[in-house]
């Protein structure tokens, strides 16, 4: 976070989830409700044994509800859901020895989304569009299409493809955070996505093989660039990075 020469800095962070699911059979229908709950707290200090230089303490919250369910009929399965979550920060630093409530403190989100997909299945090839529509309080609806194909060459190895746009919000530190080295951008834009992905997976009993190769095309990317103040010292703002394309392969 610092210039090389400040070795004492020192960070703990505890993260605690706790879910609560239920599953409900009935016929050829499955209803999952779910409400979960996700607290992470992260403590900084600029001088590990001298706190009350430069520390900082936040928490985030995350709180969500959401029912999945699926549908078993002659067309195939049918999948809906909705989630509701809201996302909340609170934190307090210390500068130069004087507390006070940091500058992330209080800010929130809601979101709402919903899904629906279904899967055709037509002998050994199964095809799988769906779409998932957010709304995000401070940045509005999107919707995110998608497909996976894929196709059973024998019981145990199964090809596939697939390609969907992702979508991902910045965080309170991204757009809000101050300091003397570091300073957010209110007006960052969601980074998108869209992935292409083909490969194969194995499994056969004790042996599971998958491996695949993907191609992204990603745009706004957040990243926090560094900005020259003087040869020796960087004043880092998050910006959107315009575009970036990458590709690799996975084998696990």
């Amino acid at each position: 976070y610092a210039n090389p020469n400040f070795d004492e800095q020192y960070e703990e962070v505890e993260t605690s989830i706790l879910s609560l699911g239920y599953v409900k059979n009935i016929g050829n229908f499955t209803i999952k409700p779910r409400i979960y709950w996700r607290r992470n707290n992260d403590n900084y200090f600029f001088v590990r044994n001298n706190p009350e230089i430069y520390q900082n303490d936040h928490t985030t919250n995350v709180g969500a509800i959401e029912i999945n369910s699926n549908w078993r009929n002659k067309l195939g399965q049918t999948g809906l859901g909705i989630e509701f979550r809201r996302e909340t920060i609170h934190g307090d630093w210390v500068r130069g020895g004087n507390p006070s409530k940091s500058n992330l403190d209080g800010f929130y989100r809601n979101s709402f989304g919903m899904f629906m997909e279904h899967q055709f299945k037509y002998g050994k090839l199964d095809v799988t569009p769906g779409v998932f529509i957010s709304h995000y309080s401070d940045f509005g609806w999107n919707a995110f299409p998608g497909v996976d194909v894929g196709f059973l060459l024998r019981p145990d190895f199964r090809i596939y493809t697939n390609l969907g746009k992702s979508y991902r919000t910045p965080t309170f530190y991204d757009m809000y955070y101050k300091s003397p080295v570091e300073e957010g951008n209110p007006d960052l834009k969601p980074e998108e996505a869209i992935t292409f992905e083909i490969g194969g997976r194995y499994i056969k009993n004790p042996l599971s093989i998958e491996f695949n190769w993907f191609y992204q095309d990603a745009t706004d990317l957040i990243d926090w660039v560094g900005i020259p103040v003087t040869d020796s010292t960087y004043l880092w703002k998050s910006a959107n990075i315009s575009q970036i394309k990458r590709n690799g392969i996975e084998i696990a």
